[in-house]
């Protein structure tokens, strides 16, 4: 019965907790937009710019580079506030993440699930004592002429012809 509520409860903590995570998302998605519409307001201003600085006079040279390099950090700054969103974002996800692991007891006893092996005695005597040190190796005997015996018969007649 107990475990019925425990678990009950846990899931509806981890509903909550993806409610919540999903609104944050929503905001999240909404902070996005808004920078990436900001970016793209920048790069066209700066676009702007820079074809005004192609159709500007001498004089006016210096005032619209000075604007178009403006307008540039802004567009660069635009798109660092969107990068660090993204990374916030990801930070975040992240922290709930472990906030959600921490909140579960998920200790696990490992001697709990350890199995105790028990082997069979070790039956063979003869080889608890070990084996005797081998003879070294005998010189063989230095090899000797022995000559096969003399040709007989008509053998000995053809051998002493081809002499």
């Amino acid at each position: 019965m107990a475990r019925r509520g425990f678990f009950a409860e846990l899931q509806h903590q981890l509903k909550q907790a993806e409610k919540s995570r999903a609104g944050d998302e929503r905001e999240r998605e909404r902070q996005r937009k808004q920078l990436i519409a900001e970016a793209q307001r920048a790069r066209a201003a700066a676009e702007r710019v820079r074809k005004q600085v192609a159709r500007a006079e001498a004089n006016d040279l210096k005032q619209l580079a000075k604007e178009a390099h403006e307008a540039h950090l802004a567009a660069m700054e635009a798109e660092v506030d969107t990068r660090n969103l993204q990374l916030s974002q990801l930070n975040d996800e992240i922290d709930s993440l472990l906030a959600a692991t921490l909140d579960v007891d998920d200790y696990v006893d490992l001697e709990t699930l350890r199995r105790q092996t028990e082997h069979p005695p070790f039956d063979r005597t003869d080889l608890e004592s070990p084996l005797p040190i081998p003879e070294p190796p005998t010189k063989p005997k230095k090899p000797s002429l022995s000559l096969p015996p003399e040709p007989t018969g008509i053998h000995a007649l053809f051998g002493k012809q081809n002499t």
